[in-house]
């Protein structure tokens, strides 16, 4: 009997520390190729009003709510970005990503894209020559960022698709910097 409960302990402890994140995608911090891991189980929503709470049934709210971003766990038949692509076909305006961690495990902090880029261009690049080069790649300027000289925010759509674009913008070669205009929760140390 003792052998059978220490054998569940171990089967126990070993499930709940195995990797809850299968799929990871690549981004770009400058020119480092960084990692993240996706959450099937958690989406983050970044809305004042919840599409998530009325439209999925069983979502729960976890860890609280910072300012307006809302994470929430899924029922067990809902996947994250799935549920994601749903909220922002249903509704147009919904900022609504999967969540995402830099770490394999659930214990890491939570990261979510609520949309757009963070582009850096080369310093000689015009603010004409930017707009123009942007639309040839059929996207365009949020607005004109103070904290580095020619770096812009440039529109995207929230979740994997914020991912896409920056790493499409980058892999042109052609800027300094693109990269996801992340969400992050703050880590305790």
């Amino acid at each position: 009997m003792k052998k059978l409960i220490l054998l569940t302990l171990v089967l126990t402890s070993v499930l709940h520390a195995a990797p809850v994140h299968k799929t990871s995608y690549h981004w770009y911090d400058g020119s480092q190729k960084k990692t993240v891991w996706i959450n099937a189980e958690l989406v983050g929503e970044f809305d004042e009003t919840s599409v998530v709470q009325p439209s999925v049934q069983g979502a729960q709210q976890v860890r609280g709510q910072f300012g307006t971003t809302r994470i929430w766990r899924l029922p067990k038949n809902q996947l994250s970005a799935n549920v994601a692509s749903r909220m922002r076909q249903q509704h147009a305006r919904a900022s609504v990503s999967p969540v995402f961690h830099d770490r394999n495990t659930p214990k890491a902090a939570f990261r979510a894209l609520p949309g757009d880029v963070i582009v850096v261009f080369k310093p000689t690049w015009s603010d004409a020559q930017i707009k123009n080069w942007l639309s040839g790649l059929n996207l365009q300027v949020v607005e004109k960022m103070t904290h580095e000289k020619n770096a812009y925010l440039v529109q995207s759509a929230p979740g994997l698709a914020s991912i896409a674009t920056a790493n499409r913008i980058y892999e042109t070669g052609q800027v300094v910097s693109s990269s996801p205009n992340w969400w992050s929760e703050r880590e305790a140390k």
